[in-house]
């Protein structure tokens, strides 16, 4: 079967500016095989398989195609990297409800046909099943991711492609308006309603406020990039004909201030969505953070196995001992952690937010079609919640509650926003 080159775009309806267009972001150079794809996600552009689900590596993989993900099921733990590394491996008393790594993480399978190429290998498995490593990483999908382009584990690493093919000096950033360009230093790329194509309107006294995104030597059209000529001899990008510009009022790399400016819109290829119904982004000293109608801060918590594994342990269908060894019990949990109910069952779920039904008691337990429970909200498929022992808005009093080394209860930052 021929190779496959990405496209010069990614599929149609993926990508949008501020202004409710499409763009097009320019693939990689890297030949692909058949069967991978690439998905531009909130992370960025990465590898996907060929419905477009998100594909992962992990560095429990410490030798080059060689998969350490299997079916072993843990019978004992030890607290590794802990300050009780002296302690010898205990009897693990989860083992019995635990998934394996391979249940949580299935390998990423060549389909039929499939050859390797470039930096694209295919191993065969102890179990006897092929999979797809890159640059000498085995690849993984993850059971949680649940439609093209989300990638919802933060424990193990997403895929990214590289290189993204773009001029030199442009480079893909996170803001809190969504997935953006920016420039080698990671300053918002700004556009101008005003301009027309390859044509920049902004004079003198404009580039004062705004810095035109010059070329380098020996730089030439490539995709929706183009180069106009300016006044003063310098040569501009534009993106799909709109000339390109910087704001230096952005303090920061990735702030967005210059959309508050008439006629101005940052170069965004994902917005992100509106908060659901009953959350806000609210301003505090650590950065903009999710917050309940209240301006409570939003939290969820973080939590990975005792094993070298080190799987995460707050999804569902994960035991709810680590939490409870947080705040003391189903009851006192319910009561401290107070999850973010879901007010508007109009509001559509996306690659951020999602909703679950279930027992405030045991949240992580899953329930069955027929049993009663309560709509929550997830973000990238985790609990999210309140803190009891905040009392006034913007309070963090739960951020940094910590069982040892393996749950941490951490603020939840906005998209875009600094994470811890």
């Amino acid at each position: 079967m021929k190779t496959v080159l990405i496209a010069a775009t990614f599929a149609a309806g993926i990508t949008a500016s501020a202004r409710g267009e499409e763009f097009a972001l320019p693939g990689t150079t890297d030949p692909l095989p058949a069967g991978v794809t690439v998905q531009l996600t909130y992370e960025g552009p990465t590898f996907a398989d060929e419905n477009g689900m998100t594909v992962y590596w992990t560095r429990i993989d410490v030798e080059p195609n060689i998969s350490k993900c299997t079916d072993l099921q843990w019978t004992t733990a030890f607290h590794e990297g802990t300050l009780f590394t002296y302690m010898l491996p205990y009897p693990y008393e989860y083992a019995p409800v635990r998934r394996t790594c391979i249940e949580k993480f299935p390998p990423f399978q060549p389909v039929e046909g499939a050859k390797p190429v470039g930096k694209w290998k295919i191993i065969e498995r102890p179990d006897g099943l092929k999979q797809w490593t890159y640059e000498g990483r085995p690849l993984y999908k993850y059971m949680f991711d649940k439609v093209p382009g989300e990638a919802a584990e933060r424990g193990w690493r997403r895929a990214m492609t590289s290189p993204v093919y773009m001029p030199a000096g442009i480079q893909i950033i996170k803001t809190t308006m969504g997935l953006a360009l920016g420039d080698r230093d990671g300053m918002t790329l700004y556009t101008n309603a005003n301009d027309t194509k390859d044509m920049s309107i902004c004079d003198v006294a404009c580039s004062r406020t705004w810095t035109p995104v010059t070329a380098a030597a020996g730089a030439a059209d490539s995709g929706p990039w183009s180069l106009l000529r300016r006044p003063d001899g310098q040569k501009q990008w534009a993106y799909d004909g709109k000339p390109v510009y910087t704001y230096p009022a952005d303090e920061v790399p990735a702030a967005v201030d210059g959309a508050m400016e008439n006629g101005w819109s940052p170069l965004i290829l994902i917005p992100v969505p509106t908060p659901p119904e009953g959350i806000k982004i609210t301003e505090t000293p650590e950065g903009p953070v999710y917050t309940d109608k209240n301006g409570m801060t939003i939290y969820w918590l973080i939590c990975h196995e005792e094993n070298a594994e080190h799987l995460s342990c707050d999804r569902e269908g994960d035991t709810m001992a680590y939490m409870h060894g947080l705040c003391g019990g189903p009851e006192r949990c319910a009561d401290t952690f107070k999850l973010i109910k879901v007010t508007d069952e109009s509001r559509k779920e996306d690659k951020l937010w999602s909703i679950r039904k279930v027992d405030l008691k045991n949240p992580l337990r899953k329930l069955g079609d027929d049993e009663e429970g309560t709509k929550v909200w997830l973000y990238q498929r985790r609990l999210v919640f309140t803190y009891g022992g905040d009392e006034f808005p913007a309070q963090m009093y739960a951020n940094g509650i910590r069982l040892q080394q393996l749950a941490d209860v951490v603020y939840l930052p906005a998209y875009g926003a600094p994470a811890l």
